[in-house]
């Protein structure tokens, strides 16, 4: 193995080893116990229609190391909401509150170390260097934030992997378009909106991203890319359907559909999800919203950005303002790209009514850093050995800086800040 093979492997192992390190006593999050008790329904009930709002895929990845190790909803559920439901069952049903807590954290953990594997095959393909996609995994592994819900039994770290390993991917099938590559496309795509409602800014993203390609000519083969894009959509409409028909099998069991009419059952329960969040996201929280000394019932436009700026690290800031200035001489299509989907997604966070914590915007952080890996690549053109020996000192002490960050920090990653 290379020594830069040998460093990721270590890295991620490190990173999984302060996510177990510092959840296996943690208690549960405010939202949690809701989440575990929507996955082990969806599991073991295969029952859809509870938890409304909540997309299935996410919570039954969590729900099924539970399910496998024994543990069953006790039947009370059925007679509340999902909150109650979930405190039922973590802390009035007998069970071991803290081992299921950990149990139902082991896919997002799993998932969060594929998170640092995608960005350091994305960047290398990207750049063709080894240092610098290593450097945008560190970036990645040890941020607080993406830390801080990359070990929780929720959902925002798995749209995070989505969202991104589906970006990589139409990159990959922009310059590859085989066959294998299309179906993945599809598979995570789709998979995104079905971990969190969210992931639907998908959809527009990609249509400007393939324009985009277009006009920078980097679509490889039109011929072949358009035909991938057809694969990717049926793969996407085939994993869409399978699961979801296979989580509503309780809910119309004792109905009678048509074969085509069942076939429409899961877009129809999607769109129910997609009305309650649209509501939820125009209407604002029942619960007052805090930032800089003010309570809201509707939020503020600026609040997810003061959140950024407060949460994240700061070497990770001065190396995304650094990239944005090299980036912006460039002009790259892949660095122009990467900041579409954080432009976007800001953009819709600041115009909702929603002001409940830097989770809802989590899935920027590794295209923030896949951005800075791509534009410092290279750097700015400098006159002398001595200059550039210095540019890459400065950009390894940011680094240093931003580990150390998270190490000192640990165990306690959501209070960061």
């Amino acid at each position: 193995m290379r020594s830069s093979d040998l460093a990721l492997v270590a890295l991620v192992l490190i990173v999984v080893a302060l996510c177990v390190g510092s959840v296996r006593m943690d208690s549960a999050t405010s939202d949690e116990p809701a989440h575990i008790a929507n996955g082990m329904i969806k599991v073991s009930e295969r029952w859809l229609n509870f938890f409304r709002e909540q997309p299935p895929l996410m919570n039954s990845l969590s729900g099924a190391p539970l399910v496998m190790a024994g543990y069953r909803m006790p039947p009370s559920w059925k007679g509340g909401n999902h909150w109650v439901a979930g405190r039922r069952f973590l802390y009035y049903s007998g069970y071991d509150a803290y081992r299921i807590l950990f149990l139902a954290r082991l896919p997002t953990i799993a998932l969060f170390a594929a998170l640092c594997l995608i960005v350091y095959w994305f960047v290398l393909q990207q750049t063709a260097s080894r240092a610098w996609a290593l450097a945008a995994a560190a970036l990645t592994g040890f941020c607080p934030n993406l830390m801080a819900h990359g070990r929780l039994a929720t959902v925002d770290l798995a749209l995070t992997f989505f969202a991104f390993g589906a970006t990589a991917l139409l990159f990959r099938v922009l310059d590859r378009p085989t066959t294998l590559n299309a179906i993945l496309l599809g598979i995570t795509t789709v998979a995104a909106p079905m971990s969190k409602i969210s992931g639907v800014i998908l959809a527009p993203y990609f249509a400007v991203v393939i324009a985009m390609a277009f006009a920078f000519k980097a679509v490889s083969d039109p011929k072949r890319f358009v035909r991938a894009l057809v694969i990717a959509l049926i793969a996407g409409l085939v994993f869409f359907e399978g699961f979801m028909l296979a989580e509503t099998s309780s809910a119309y069991a004792h109905a009678q559909y048509p074969a085509t009419a069942r076939l429409l059952i899961p877009f129809a329960e999607f769109a129910a999800e997609v009305q309650t969040i649209r509501a939820w996201y125009s209407k604002g929280n029942e619960l007052p919203q805090f930032l800089l000394g003010e309570f809201s019932w509707k939020g503020w436009p600026h609040y997810y950005l003061v959140a950024l700026l407060l949460k994240t690290p700061i070497p990770a800031i001065v190396l995304f303002i650094a990239a944005l200035v090299i980036g912006a001489r460039k002009r790259a299509f892949n660095f122009l790209a990467l900041l579409l989907f954080v432009a976007l997604f800001l953009i819709a966070a600041a115009t909702s009514q929603l002001a409940l914590g830097i989770r809802y915007v989590l899935p920027i952080y590794p295209f923030i850093y896949a951005a800075i890996a791509i534009a410092l690549h290279g750097g700015a053109p400098l006159p002398s050995a001595a200059g550039r020996r210095a540019s890459v000192t400065i950009v390894l002490a940011l680094i240093a800086w931003h580990v150390g960050e998270n190490l000192a920090t640990y165990p306690h990653y959501i209070s960061y800040f």
